[in-house]
């Protein structure tokens, strides 16, 4: 045998690099983390072997002669994950102010690739790897902080999370037990960046799930690759970098979302491979893995921090990432590598004590910071209102102590722990953790403190809000103006009770109008979509409704309406086919499917219901070009620079010609105009911690006026079809106040502009008419 310091002559050109690179003595380092690159340190003399190492005659024409020093530690390396996650802090808790920080996780990717990836190769080559070893190291390495995070994050949910949210929760906590969060989230239908998205604690655990389902099928890679001459192995992983590259260019767009891009793995892979490609043509000594020149690696050094500093600046959430633009991260940071550790960008600033310390508890801190920042959030969604110690920088603040604290005190001691109860000890922790994960999704109000709290407060309130009656039973009695004396009106003085902070907190979310409604039969002439609800089936006399989500809020008060006729054969079939984000616009691909219906079916009435100022929110001035065809919006509070003016006025003329041609079979149409919203009416803004703030009522006549451009648009378009207007605000606002609660203190919407169903069911009678007009002559 050859004695540990040479190279044996009976041993591959790999087996020898590998001897090459690790003295024996490194077993007990291999157990470590292997995430934390000082297991590439030969910690046996800490210094290299290089004067040891001469070539051999093993090695054939076209191999790789073996290296000439051994891969030491190399602190810049931990410098870069400071790069990589203090710009993933700062954009989660100012995404404003640092729009492009979420690359850093992209930087992550490529250490990760390169780090682990060394090792593999060198135990490969060197017969030392085993799947059960690897792995091993991976739960000690990944295991204890993360069940501290899962633990302390489900017990936050429970704490001050309702069904709705804690089930979202659930549902992702326990995909991340099994690593495959990012699989769990790219089945939702929204993506990274949607609102409702941002509020789920443990949104971050997608990128672990990524890179452990690449630790999945890499070491199966890599132990094919130390079997092939170099040539073959490099185009080897040329092949699966460019396969996995063209999933990502793929799946941007894919059904109207990058989400296929960002969460799914193949996607992905192509990160951590060019750190892999990278690890192996160091540990081949296909290049060193410091350049010989001071001028090139310099060069390295300068382009890599450019091409990071300018995905900083230049990408946001509007960029198509990853994509081409996800280069920028992914190059910049192999390009640092590939500098090698003495450049001054390198030596100076990446390898500075503050900077590496930082790198060190970046796994820690990538996990804390998220969940606080939600709950943070969540607990004070209204940033006026939000105490100094529930600030951004206040809770990134906490999350350092805590990453300190738990890199210290548990994940550093519980790796290097040789007790052979550790390892069950954390699979049996993590798996609780997923039990309970499971348990939380089947029965989340079981779970939830908040909701128990709040089903006690229903029980004890009256179930209908005492209203004056309403005339039904005369056709063509209702009164049109709801502001009159016998007509329900939520804004109506006196409050008959006080706001209260679970009145509030039930609110949120509060969105379930199916009661009473069937899905549309097969065969049905309704061309029936996966929303269609029909109410009152098989009468002669049919509305049908067509709109987005405003369309869903009004359908609980035909229920009440049917429920007080008493008669099902003196009440309308009313059939609803919203599509989400889609308007009853030539923007949308719906609307010539909904004309197709209204001719097929020929209902007495049509009803149109959505939220036209989603749609249509012109960013641009009156000189901006029509453009053909014009784009619909989709922005609530922040105008759509793509959309003009004249792409407004061309999108309802268009409207009220379609409408026009409706009225003019002979068919009622009622078209609900602008609604009054505002950020007031969100329950989420009405606390402060556990307490109400002001609740501030919005004025008619200010929002109208400040909404004139589109409002006039609407309502000339409506009239000048013929149709009838409905003015959700007459059952909303008496006079000129629009109270954001109702006269039991109980917010009227679930969100800025969605009526809850009880709220619709008790107060927006204006809509009465949509189904009286059905059964006139």
């Amino acid at each position: 045998m050859a004695p540990k310091n040479t190279i044996g002559l009976d041993k591959t050109p790999m087996e020898s690099i590998a001897a090459a690179s690790i003295n024996h003595d490194d077993d007990n380092v291999l157990e470590d983390d292997l995430n934390d690159h000082d297991t590439l340190l030969d910690k046996s003399n800490g210094t290299s072997s290089e004067n040891s190492i001469l070539p051999t005659k093993s090695s054939a024409p076209g191999k790789p002669t073996p290296p000439q020093h051994s891969i030491a530690y190399r602190a810049d390396i931990d410098g870069l994950r400071t790069v990589a996650v203090v710009p993933v802090l700062l954009f989660h808790a100012y995404p404003a102010a640092f729009p492009g920080g979420f690359v850093g996780v992209d930087i992550f990717f490529v250490i990760s690739g390169y780090l682990i990836s060394s090792i593999l190769f060198r135990e490969m080559a060197l017969h030392k790897f085993t799947y059960a070893n690897f792995y091993i190291r991976r739960v000690r390495r990944i295991f204890p902080t993360l069940v501290l995070v899962l633990a302390a994050t489900s017990y936050l949910g429970c704490l001050y999370l309702l069904v709705p949210k804690l089930k979202a929760l659930a549902a992702t906590m326990l995909a991340g037990t099994l690593f495959g969060a990012n699989l769990q989230l790219v089945s939702l239908e929204r993506g990274y960046w949607d609102d409702d998205m941002k509020e789920n604690p443990l949104l971050h655990l997608w990128s672990l799930g990524v890179e452990e389902q690449f630790y999945f099928l890499w070491p199966c890679l890599s132990a094919v690759l130390v079997k092939l001459a170099p040539r073959r192995a490099q185009l080897t992983l040329v092949v699966v970098l460019a396969l996995s590259f063209g999933f990502n260019i793929a799946f941007l767009n894919y059904h109207g979302s990058n989400k296929y891009a960002f969460y799914f793995p193949l996607s992905r892979f192509w990160q951590m491979g060019v750190g892999s490609f990278l690890a192996y043509i160091h540990h081949a000594k296909l290049t060193s893995p410091t350049p010989s020149s001071t001028g090139l690696a310099a060069a390295l050094s300068t382009a890599g921090l450019v091409f990071i500093l300018v995905a900083f600046v230049a990408l946001d959430e509007t960029s198509a990432f990853p994509g081409f633009w996800a280069l920028l991260p992914t190059l910049g940071a192999a390009l640092l590598i590939s500098a090698g550790p003495h450049t001054p960008f390198n030596a100076h600033v990446l390898s500075a004590a503050p900077v590496v310390f930082v790198g060190k508890i970046s796994y820690a801190l990538y996990l804390w910071h998220w969940p606080l920042l939600v709950f943070a959030k969540l607990r004070f969604p209204n940033p006026d209102f939000r105490p100094s110690y529930m600030t951004p920088y206040a809770m990134l603040l906490a999350s350092f102590v805590l990453s300190l604290a738990s890199y210290t005190f548990v994940e550093t001691p519980l790796r290097r722990n040789k007790s052979k109860a550790v390892l069950p000890s954390l699979v049996a922790a993590m798996t609780i953790l997923s039990l309970l994960a499971a348990a939380m999704y089947a029965t989340p109000e079981s779970f939830s403190i908040t909701q128990h709290q709040i089903d006690q407060l229903k029980a004890s309130l009256a179930t209908d809000v005492p209203l004056p009656a309403t005339t039904i039973s005369l056709i063509g009695d209702v009164p049109t103006n709801a502001t009159a004396p016998d007509m329900p009106n939520s804004s109506r003085p006196p409050m008959l009770e006080a706001a209260s902070y679970l009145k509030i907190m039930a609110a949120i979310d509060d969105w379930n109008p199916d009661p009473g409604y069937v899905a549309a039969p097969e065969g049905s002439p309704f061309l029936a979509n996966a929303n269609t609800r029909v109410l009152n089936l098989g009468q002669p006399n049919v509305v049908l409704a067509i709109g987005d989500s405003h369309l869903d809020f009004v359908r609980p008060r035909f229920v009440k309406l049917l429920q007080d006729t008493g008669d099902a054969t003196a009440f309308p079939t009313m059939v609803f086919k919203p599509r989400h984000s889609h308007p009853i616009l030539t923007c949308s691909d719906s609307l010539s499917e909904d004309l197709e219906v209204i001719h097929a079916v020929k209902p007495k009435v049509v009803f149109v219901s959505f939220f036209w100022y989603i749609y249509l929110f012109p960013g641009g001035t009156d000189a901006d070009p029509l453009h053909n065809p014009p784009p619909c919006c989709n922005s609530e509070f922040e105008r759509c620079g793509y959309q003009s003016p004249k792409d407004v006025v061309e999108l309802v003329r268009v409207f009220q010609e379609q409408m026009s041609k409706i009225t003019a079979l002979g068919i009622k149409v009622f078209v609900a105009t602008v609604n009054v919203f505002d950020t007031g009416f969100a329950p989420k803004n009405m606390v402060n911690g556990d307490k109400v703030g002001e609740l501030k009522p919005v004025s008619r006549a200010a929002f109208r006026e400040k909404n004139a451009f589109l409002i006039d648009l609407v309502e000339a378009a409506i009239t000048g079809a013929n149709a009838t207007i409905v003015d959700y605000s007459d059952n909303t606002c008496w006079g000129d106040v629009c109270q954001v609660v109702d006269q039991r203190g109980q917010p009227l919407t679930s969100d800025t502009n969605h009526f809850r169903p009880a709220f619709a069911r008790d107060y927006l009678s204006i809509v009465d008419q949509v189904a009286w007009a059905a059964l006139q002559p």
